[in-house]
C-alpha cells in the first residue's frame, strides 16, 4: 500500500510543519538510486538525454553539488559526471524554475565544455515557452518529467538489481502524483480500474498541454480532469472522463450549448454524442460539441477538410449523432489499438496531445461564428463516423 511507504513515513516524521520538503527528500532518493543501480541510472540517462547518454554509462553521482560563478553561488541538485563529462541536474517539484535562476545555470554551463543542463520537474515550467527559451543551446537539454521518468522504470521494474529499492521510490513518487501510469491492460475486462487509470493519465495530459489563450479571456471555463470520482453517480457522467472546457462560463457543464474535450469516452452516447466505435470498448478522443448550431454546419465541414489536410488517419469527423440540434467536430481512435504499444502511455498522451493541437485553434473560429450567427449554412451532415477528407 502507497500509505505504509517507508519512504513516504520518514518524510512526514522529519518534515518541518509548514516547510515542504518533498523535493529535497525525493532528490536523495533519486541519487541513491541512481548511485547503487546502474541499469536504472542507464535507463534515466536514455529518457533524459537520448544517443548522448552512451558517454555516461559509468559514472559518479553527486547531491547538492555546489559551483560558482563569479560572486554567484549555485546548487546543483544532481551531478552525473563520468570522466570530464558532467550532466548537471535542476529538480523542480512544488517551487517554479524563475528565469533569473535558469539564466545563471545556463551562464555557468556555457562556460564548461562538457557540462550540459537537465531540469527534471513534476510539472512543465512555462518559462520554457517564452522568447529567451525556445531555441536553446546544444548543452540544454530541456526537461523531463518525473512522471515519464516513472513510467520507464516502472516498465522494466522486474529487471533491476535493487528491485525493491525501485518500487519504493516509484510508491514515493505516485505518493506525490509523479508515479507511473499503470497501463490498460486487453480483454474483455478493459473498464477494471479504467476510471483510476484514466485520471492518472489524464493527469500527465493535463501537465503537458498549453492553457489555450481562449480561457484567458473568460469566453470558457476549464474543468480540469471531470468528472471527479468514478463518474460522480451521474448516469450520464459514465460515459465519458477528460479535459473539459465549457462555454458559457458562468453555467454548468450540463447547461452549456459549446463543449471542448480531450479524454476517453466509455460506454454509450452521452445525450446523443456521436456513438462509440465499438459498443462497450473506451476510445481515446477530442471534439467540439456545439449545441444550436444553425448556420455552423458549413463552417465546421470545411474546417475539418482544413484540419486532415497531411493529417494520418485517423482523421477528423463532423457528425450530429442525428440530433439537428448539435453538431460535433471529432477525432478519435479506440483504445484497445494501443494496448500493445511498447510505451502506451506516450503513444496515448501523444495522440491526445496532436489532436488538441490540431482542435484547438479552431475553438475561437466556433465561438465566433456562433456569437455573431454568421457563416456558410448546408443542410445535413456526411454520414455518421465518415471523415471529412480534404477537397482534391
Amino acid at each position: 500500500m502507497i500509505s505504509e511507504n517507508l519512504f513516504v513515513r520518514l518524510e512526514k516524521q522529519y518534515t518541518t510543519p509548514g516547510i515542504g520538503r518533498t523535493e529535497d527528500f525525493l532528490t536523495e532518493l533519486i541519487a541513491d538510486l541512481l548511485a547503487r543501480d546502474s541499469d536504472a541510472r542507464n535507463d534515466f540517462l536514455d529518457a533524459a538525454i537520448g544517443g548522448e547518454a552512451k558517454s555516461f554509462r559509468v559514472c559518479t553521482v553527486g547531491r547538492q553539488v555546489v559551483r560558482h560563478l563569479g560572486t554567484d553561488t549555485l546548487r546543483f541538485d544532481l551531478v552525473l559526471s563520468s570522466g570530464r563529462k558532467e550532466l548537471l541536474v535542476e529538480n523542480k517539484v512544488d517551487a517554479k524554475l524563475k528565469p533569473s535562476q535558469l539564466k545563471r545555470y545556463l551562464r555557468y554551463v556555457r562556460k564548461r565544455r562538457k557540462a550540459y543542463l537537465l531540469l527534471a520537474c513534476r510539472d512543465r515550467n512555462k518559462i520554457l515557452e517564452q522568447t529567451p527559451f525556445k531555441d536553446p543551446p546544444k548543452f540544454f537539454k530541456g526537461e523531463i518529467l518525473w512522471g515519464e521518468v516513472a513510467d520507464c522504470w516502472e516498465s522494466k521494474r522486474q529487471t533491476y538489481k535493487c528491485k525493491c529499492l525501485v518500487e519504493s521510490v516509484l510508491e514515493f513518487m505516485e505518493h506525490h502524483k509523479m508515479g507511473p501510469v499503470r497501463p490498460f491492460e486487453a480483454g474483455a475486462k478493459l473498464d477494471e480500474a479504467f476510471h483510476e487509470k484514466a485520471t492518472a493519465m489524464l493527469t500527465r495530459l493535463q501537465s503537458r498541454l498549453k492553457k489555450p489563450a481562449w480561457v484567458e479571456d473568460g469566453r470558457f471555463q476549464a474543468h480540469g480532469v471531470y468528472p471527479t470520482g468514478d463518474g460522480g453517480g451521474h448516469k450520464n457522467y459514465r460515459s465519458y472522463k477528460g479535459l473539459l472546457w465549457s462555454c458559457p462560463a458562468d453555467a454548468t457543464p450540463d447547461k452549456s450549448d459549446r463543449w471542448y474535450f480531450v479524454g476517453f469516452r466509455f460506454g454509450p452516447p452521452h445525450k446523443g454524442l456521436v456513438r462509440p466505435l465499438k459498443p462497450g470498448q473506451p476510445e481515446c478522443i477530442a471534439y467540439v460539441d456545439v449545441w444550436r448550431p444553425e448556420k455552423l454546419r458549413g463552417f465546421i465541414v470545411e474546417e475539418a477538410r482544413r484540419l486532415n489536410t497531411g493529417l494520418s488517419a485517423p482523421f477528423f469527423e463532423v457528425d450530429n449523432a442525428e440530433n439537428p440540434k448539435r453538431v460535433l467536430l471529432f477525432r478519435r481512435k479506440p483504445l484497445k489499438d494501443f494496448i500493445k504499444e511498447t510505451d502506451q502511455t506516450a503513444a496515448i498522451l501523444n495522440f491526445l496531445e496532436e489532436s488538441h493541437k490540431k482542435l484547438e485553434p479552431v475553438v475561437p473560429k466556433i465561438h465566433e461564428h456562433y456569437r455573431q450567427g454568421t457563416g456558410p449554412g448546408v443542410s445535413g451532415l456526411p454520414p455518421t463516423q465518415s471523415p471529412i477528407l480534404p477537397s482534391s
